[in-house]
């Protein structure tokens, strides 16, 4: 590579709960010309104690000691202390809780070699939260002109998103403002954009080689923003005199205050009416004296808040009451519904998704009045509600009260009395919460979780589980892979054989129809039908899908199906919305041909399952479970490579065999639909589950 060495730069403060992971992510990148400089913030938790474990087993990792240094702290202390040390030709600013990608570096060197005459080149940023779920890709905003986002508050990319040669940022920035206690990274990259010929380049349309760690139920401050704010507006003025349209500027600046006063005013339910006054009277000050704000709309302003405040701090103590009223009722509701059951399901979600459908037909298995159900987290849609409440005894949406850990604990202490008077299961998925109760339940109340596809993250709910492996019963995997997965995760971690011997296998099903609906097509002349559903997600790779259609040098016809969570190059051709009606799915299906996937991730997916139940040929990459049902040339075609080029030419070259091979088409999907017939069908599932749970199932089986 012609470009140098890069230096990575982690400030850390009480952060040991994340910090092995991020810097593991660091140490496994594909480029090995870097170096990873830990500057802590006065920790007194264990993350020093892991960075010197780090640093012990790789000396390309260096630890700083801010106090010994400086006596001012925070992130921007620990960052310029980290510049001022750094000797990389290039530099990448990374939190303490977030990874990189293993490509990353790799990416980014590749491209500053086409682009060496720029100063920083700005690339996209994946988000995840605490279960290690990918939430969705944070492209980075496109504009015509960048600096006009920074200025209007319309934050165009996160602080990992650039890398920037070292020069540029010692010459031109100086570092960070030590002063600034909030918008750090915004007021640093202003500052940039505002050099003099500076040269950049955001990348579009290329794969996330960084993520951003999101905790579930975290919420924006718009208080600690206002203050934060503040300064950067003093900061803003001065710096765009002569250099942008000041007055688009100053319309933009006094437009996000006008909307932050009243989004403090509307939205924050805990009110202290004194910081907010203080934050809402220096914010209008200062808009007053940059003469932003008359006296008129000043005094009119502070007229508002002092009785909107006023009125929100009665409001919320209404709604107080109305809430733990609301708790109590739920609380007693469970206690009194417990005598009756056998079975407590604790799921995250009801909304559209391959794993709720899996989760209601586990609850099917159960007599319906033997059942209850409760969701923990805040569902995108009620897709499958009324099909959760119409197959057991009652559910509970908990999700209100579990983020709150008074409210969790007594929780915990309800569902503790109710399995003491109650012989019942426990059974939950993908949730911390379930493993949190595990230790409050009676010792001979069977504990059982199923796990959906195993990941390799440090903080997902594989690895959070693993101090209540003894309180396990049983664990659930629907594929091999994972189980074997979970077996060499056991031996790393020194967990006792017995434990694995709890772990079983019981896969997933769907309904299968009696019949295959499609018919004998090798004579057939009509184009090829060929799909994708799923979401379309940074680790679903359909822009390999995409390249690898473009590249056939015959007519057929491609659908992309699912929720959007990226933005790909050229997929507007083919993306034909969101399907969750199940009719219309079913259509589709009937319809297609191939159902093409290059999954970087996979466990296996319910809609491989569907395809094949209805005849459709499957071309998969061979990732998680999916050898395990899907078997080269005799009902499906694999794609072994791991290159992302070379997956686009096996699926080219699979895409033409079956187009000048209709007979062999026709007898995939015929094989396809008889092993459906044979493996995916419900009643050997439902049967497995009641076996599982020791429970007497429906009558109609």
């Amino acid at each position: 590579m012609g470009a140098g060495k890069t230096s990575i730069i982690i400030p850390t403060f009480n952060c040991d709960s994340f910090i092995e992971e991020t810097l593991r992510s660091v140490s496994a990148q594909t480029c090995v010309d870097w170096e990873c400089l830990i500057i802590d913030d006065g920790s007194s938790d264990r993350t020093v104690e892991i960075t010197q474990e780090c640093i012990a087993s790789d000396n390309r990792f260096k630890l700083f000691r801010r106090e010994k240094i400086s006596t001012q702290k925070g992130g921007n202390v620990c960052r310029n202390i980290g510049i001022k040390n750094a000797v990389g030709e290039f530099l990448i600013f990374l939190d303490g809780d977030d990874v990189l990608k293993p490509f990353c570096l790799e990416q980014r060197i590749n491209y500053f070699n086409d682009h060496s005459e720029c100063d920083f080149l700005v690339f996209q940023m994946s988000r995840f939260n605490e279960l290690g779920e990918i939430l969705n890709s944070e492209s980075t905003k496109s504009s015509a002109n960048y600096l006009y986002e920074y200025l209007a508050y319309n934050i165009p990319w996160s602080i990992t998103a650039p890398i920037m040669k070292r020069e540029f940022v010692i010459q031109h920035l100086t570092g960070f403002d030590e002063d600034f206690p909030r918008l750090q990274d915004p007021e640093f990259y202003t500052r940039a954009l505002l050099v003099e010929d500076v040269k950049f380049k955001v990348f579009q349309g290329v794969p996330a080689d960084c993520m951003y760690r999101q905790p579930i139920g975290k919420k924006w401050n718009m208080l600690i923003g206002i203050e934060g704010f503040s300064k950067y507006i003093v900061m803003a003025s001065s710096l765009v005199k002569g250099r942008v349209d000041e007055e688009y500027c100053r319309q933009q600046l006094t437009k996000f205050y006008c909307t932050s006063f009243e989004q403090v005013l509307r939205n924050n339910n805990k009110p202290n009416e004194l910081k907010v006054l203080k934050a809402l009277t220096t914010y209008s000050r200062l808009m007053k004296r940059l003469g932003l704000l008359s006296n008129t709309d000043y005094i009119k302003r502070m007229i508002k808040s002092c009785c909107i405040l006023g009125f929100k701090v009665r409001l919320s103590f209404f709604n107080k009451l109305i809430k733990v009223a609301n708790f109590i009722s739920i609380c007693s509701a469970i206690f009194l519904n417990s005598f009756k059951s056998k079975v407590w399901f604790f799921f995250p979600f009801y909304h559209t998704g391959g794993g709720e459908r899996v989760h209601l037909e586990i609850v099917r298995s159960v007599k319906k009045d033997k059942a209850l159900v409760f969701f923990l987290q805040n569902s995108v849609n009620e897709h499958y509600l009324n099909e959760f409440k119409q197959s057991c005894r009652k559910c509970f949406n908990l999700s209100p009260f579990v983020g709150n850990q008074y409210l969790q604990r007594i929780l915990f202490i309800v569902f503790s009395i109710s399995s003491f008077f109650n012989k019942v299961t426990v059974f939950g998925c993908n949730n911390l919460f379930f493993y949190r109760l595990l230790p409050y339940l009676r010792t001979s109340t069977r504990k059982i979780d199923l796990v959906h596809a195993f990941s390799t993250l440090e903080t997902t709910v594989e690895r959070f589980s693993l101090p209540y492996v003894s309180l396990l019963h049983n664990r659930v995997t629907i594929n091999e892979r994972t189980r074997e997965d979970f077996r060499q995760l056991y031996q790393t971690e020194n967990i006792p054989t017995k434990y694995t011997d709890r772990i079983v296998k019981i896969e997933n099903a769907i309904y299968v129809p009696d019949h295959l609906v499609k018919t004998n097509r090798v004579n057939d002349k009509k184009k090829l039908n060929i799909i994708f559903v799923g979401r379309v997600a940074q680790e679903k790779r359909v822009h390999l899908l995409v390249k690898a259609i473009r590249q056939l040098p015959f007519e057929l016809d491609f659908s992309v199906f699912g929720p959007l969570f990226v933005n790909i190059e050229g997929i507007n051709d083919f993306y034909k919305g969101n399907v969750i009606d199940d009719e219309e799915l079913d259509e589709i299906y009937n319809e297609a041909d191939i159902l093409l996937m290059a999954s970087e991730r996979e466990g296996f997916p319910l809609v491989v399952m569907e395809a094949m139940a209805r005849g459709v040929v499957c071309i998969l990459t061979n990732v998680g479970g999916i050898s395990e049902h899907v078997h080269p040339h005799k009902n499906g075609l694999l794609i072994e490579e791991e290159n992302e080029d070379e997956i686009v030419e096996a699926i080219v070259q699979y895409i033409s065999y079956l187009e000048e091979n209709r007979e062999v088409l026709f007898e995939l999907a015929q094989n396809s639909f008889l092993y459906a017939v044979e493996y995916f069908n419900t009643k050997n599932f439902h049967h497995k589950y009641r076996e599982l749970l020791k429970i007497e199932g429906r009558k109609d089986g």
